[in-house]
């Protein structure tokens, strides 16, 4: 699934990053590392989740190229991801709906890794009927997507999702048949949801009109284009 997309700061071309997960059966664990081979080239690398290929492209004229490959892991906290990439440091500024991105949209942030938590009384006026465990927020320039936050060996953002004017008074609850674990990005007026790690069945949301506008449910691919 594509993970990141952002453009070269010198080339201006668009780039990709993405990740390509090794399957069950196509790889040794041993000694703390994933031994894996793809393209007829070996690979190890420490670490626990899934073992993957951090891959990433850029498009030249027509054709995607690939610039940087590297073994990595994920599906699970703390894990490389597209970290493992010589590229990352730009790719970070890309955009994408994944937990990287949202730690660095999350509208605070700065109180720690996604520790966003929403005022009492707000969340007990507005979200009283709702089992959530610690309540976050992303923001757009007039809307507000309020998420669920639970924790296992990393944090998660779980459903309910729901949108709302700023300031909250009528919470929508939306996206009440995606995956338990999601990611969420914010572009403009919209607002792109997928699963957490595979990237699969992503939707679209108008912010504005809080209407699912996008939903393509065989997908596993979806980013927001610089």
């Amino acid at each position: 699934m594509i993970l990141k997309s952002w453009i070269d700061s010198q080339s201006k071309k668009i780039k990709v990053a993405h990740l390509h997960m090794i399957p069950e059966g196509g790889y040794k664990y041993e000694n703390d590392e994933f031994i894996f081979s793809s393209e007829g080239k070996a690979y190890r690398v420490e670490g626990f989740g899934i073992p993957a290929l951090a891959i990433a492209l850029e498009l030249d004229g027509q054709i995607w190229k690939r610039f940087d490959i590297a073994p990595t892991t994920t599906a699970a906290g703390d894990t490389l991801g597209l970290h493992a990439l010589r590229s990352y440091p730009e790719a970070s500024r890309g955009s994408g709906a994944n937990i990287d991105q949202m730690i660095k949209t999350m509208s605070c942030a700065e109180e720690g890794y996604l520790d966003c938590q929403v005022p009492a009384q707000e969340r007990q006026h507005l979200f009283k009927k709702e089992a959530i465990e610690q309540l976050g927020v992303l923001k757009s320039a007039t809307k507000s997507v309020y998420f669920n936050i639970t924790y296992g060996d990393a944090p998660h953002i779980t459903r309910p999702v729901f949108i709302c004017d700023q300031p909250c008074l009528n919470p929508k609850k939306i996206a009440s048949s995606m995956p338990d674990q999601i990611a969420l990005a914010i572009k403009d007026h919209y607002l792109l949801i997928a699963a957490e790690f595979s990237g699969d069945r992503p939707a679209v949301y108008d912010l504005e009109t809080q209407r699912q506008i996008v939903s393509i449910k065989e997908a596993s691919k979806a980013v927001w284009l610089p």
